[in-house]
């Protein structure tokens, strides 16, 4: 909570007005001037991952679901995730899995008329980051971007 300073008694160091700008606030209970990026009483956000769920579905109907983790180091939103990952893959669903180099989830029994490349993206969601270090989302967006052409 900031609170906006009226009183020109409470601008010391500050000979005018103009000079004070949005970071001369005061915090309650507070007599130092502060920064109005502090949210005080709240934690810092912990860091999030992102986990990138897909599935393959074979002539059979059979399924196998797969996901890998990424980092998401400038808190990107989930909403703008998912809308990048649609927009780059074919009808916002389909890829091939080895393009976008992530794991292949066929299954060993192959039968060359009836089976096919295609994994289909099933969401994006966001997790509590557990310490571990995985690699960026913003490198796999890009990766997705570049391989749009292709398809």
């Amino acid at each position: 909570m900031l609170l906006e300073m009226h009183d020109r008694a409470s601008l010391r160091g500050f000979d005018h007005p103009s000079r004070v700008r949005a970071y001369a606030v005061r915090a309650p209970h507070c007599h130092k001037l502060t920064s109005p990026f502090i949210n005080f009483g709240q934690k810092a956000p912990s860091p999030t991952n992102i986990r990138f769920t897909y599935l393959y579905r074979d002539a059979g109907n059979y399924k196998q679901f797969g996901g890998v983790l990424f980092s998401n180091p400038n808190g990107r939103p989930l909403i703008e995730i998912d809308r990048a990952i649609r927009a780059a893959l074919i009808d916002g669903e389909f890829f091939d899995a080895r393009k976008l180099q992530v794991p292949d989830l066929r299954i060993d029994e192959w039968d060359d008329e009836l089976d096919h490349v295609w994994h289909e993206f099933e969401s994006v969601e966001e997790l509590e980051g557990d310490g571990k270090t995985y690699p960026s989302i913003e490198d796999f967006l890009h990766r997705i971007k570049r391989r749009q052409e292709v398809f």
